[in-house]
């Protein structure tokens, strides 16, 4: 009599001493959709997981693997006939991971690893045990490139604001300087002609004042002359008498 799975509770430590991955189809999968042919090395040596079996379905809480300068950290669950959901976070060295897996990054992001120490990525394993599939969820590395980009691409835009409201300074205050430098010649100009003409007026003034006195000082002489040279005109005779 086979037992009812769905009835099965319990949860405890579970240890690995030493588990090879060889020739499982999960890595199978795994280096397939990764590129990375480094998860072959994947080993489980003193693994101590903790498990739960939840009404037939074993739970694994997240534990880390670390192999090769490697990590992966993996959690999830599946049930007793297969089907399971797992969680892997990967941090590896970019510079092991080769060309292949970062073009692949690239396709999962839109991002290139372009100096990057590391790179963390999170994957989901679904499907069944024989027959698995592997999903790309996201990276918080190609976050990061996103941030610096953006940070950079800001920079840039502060930078050119910040150059072109100083080159409208500069513009404005050398405009400035030549209109009131203008002012000051139109003003020095003004100055000038107003003391020509107020000269020419002056002089105006005093030639005709000069010629009023002129005539004033002939016209007296005339009439002194007149009145020294003029024969007296004999008196008229009184016809009444």
């Amino acid at each position: 009599m086979m037992p009812n799975f769905a009835t099965l509770n319990g949860s405890g430590l579970l240890k690995l001493l030493k588990a090879s991955l060889q020739n499982s189809p999960l890595i199978e999968k795994l280096v397939a959709n990764t590129k990375l042919t480094q998860l072959k090395d994947l080993q489980l040596n003193n693994a101590l997981m903790q498990v739960q079996i939840d009404h037939g379905t074993l739970k694994i809480k997240p534990f880390t693997v670390k192999w090769n300068d490697y990590a992966v950290n993996i959690g999830g669950q599946h049930g007793i006939v297969g089907d399971m959901d797992y969680k892997l976070a990967f941090d590896i060295p970019s510079g092991k991971a080769g060309q292949s897996f970062n073009n692949l990054f690239t396709q999962w992001t839109g991002k290139a690893l372009n100096n990057v120490p590391r790179v963390k990525f999170d994957l989901s394993l679904i499907g069944t045990l024989k027959s698995p599939i592997v999903r790309f969820d996201n990276s918080s590395t190609a976050q990061n490139l996103k941030d610096a980009v953006t940070s950079e691409i800001k920079s840039q835009i502060d930078n050119a604001k910040n150059q072109a409201v100083q080159q409208a300074e500069d513009l404005l205050k050398a405009e400035k300087e030549k209109l009131l430098k203008e002012a000051q010649d139109k003003l020095k100009t003004g100055q000038g002609d107003i003391q020509t003409q107020a000269k020419a007026t002056a002089d105006s003034l005093k030639k005709a004042a000069l010629e009023r006195a002129k005539k004033l000082l002939e016209s007296q002489k005339k009439g002194v002359l007149d009145g020294i040279f003029k024969k007296p005109q004999p008196a008229k005779k009184d016809s009444t008498k």
